[in-house]
């Protein structure tokens, strides 16, 4: 029995032109109810419209930086989106600061940036220009968490 994840995976592949998939042609074929694709998108025009401006939200708190003086001023962003608090319901965005001055919230914020290094480590380890970079991340983090693949897949599954 064929998996969601291959489902998903095999309809994508699909959908790619010359090797490039792009969002409008997996809109338009998750369109189609029997698309293995459909159950990801919400269909409600109206509950699209405000998730939509949600994103917009979103999008808007995480580009409001300042200059932050311990780092010579360069631009540090004034709200952070605890992966804690992204699991409740309405999530929402702390201030760096308050962040940065409660050691539990710090701690989160710690890991989570270990997380995200992972992640980018492993998305681009196949670029050898960057091994010093692939070097300094695994000083501080293991070298690659195991269960991201599966995560991913259970994720697609859902």
């Amino acid at each position: 029995m064929e998996s969601k994840y291959n489902r998903v995976k095999a309809e994508l592949d699909k959908l790619a032109v010359d090797g490039k998939l792009t969002a409008q042609a997996v809109v338009d074929a998750a369109r189609e109810e029997s698309s293995p694709l459909h159950g990801y998108f919400e269909w409600d025009d109206n509950k699209a419209a405000n998730e939509y401006r949600l994103l917009q939200a979103r999008k808007l708190i995480r580009v409001v930086v300042q200059p932050c003086e311990p780092l010579d001023n360069q631009p540090m962003h004034v709200y952070q989106s605890l992966v804690t608090d992204r699991v409740v319901p309405g999530g929402g965005y702390r201030t760096t600061e308050a962040i940065l001055s409660t050691e539990a919230w710090r701690n989160t914020l710690l890991e989570q940036a270990k997380r995200e290094l992972i992640g980018v480590r492993n998305k681009y380890a196949s670029l050898t220009e960057l091994a010093k970079v692939w070097t300094a991340i695994d000083t501080v983090t293991p070298k690659r968490i195991e269960h991201i693949t599966e995560y991913a897949q259970l994720e697609v599954a859902r």
